[in-house]
């Protein structure tokens, strides 16, 4: 499947301490899924949708 691309700023401390915590099997994933929820809140934002 084809994926847009943005770029997305994390601290490094905090992105490694996700990882080593395992709430996220690699930087790579964290980074992917704060893309995902960086759309979401654009896409309740842009429609007004009460959550």
């Amino acid at each position: 499947m084809h994926k847009a691309k943005i770029a997305i700023s994390l601290d490094e401390k905090t992105l490694g301490r996700l990882v080593r915590q395992r709430v996220y099997p690699s930087r790579s994933c964290a980074i992917q899924e704060a893309g995902v929820l960086l759309f979401c809140f654009f896409i309740i934002n842009h429609y007004d949708i009460i959550v």
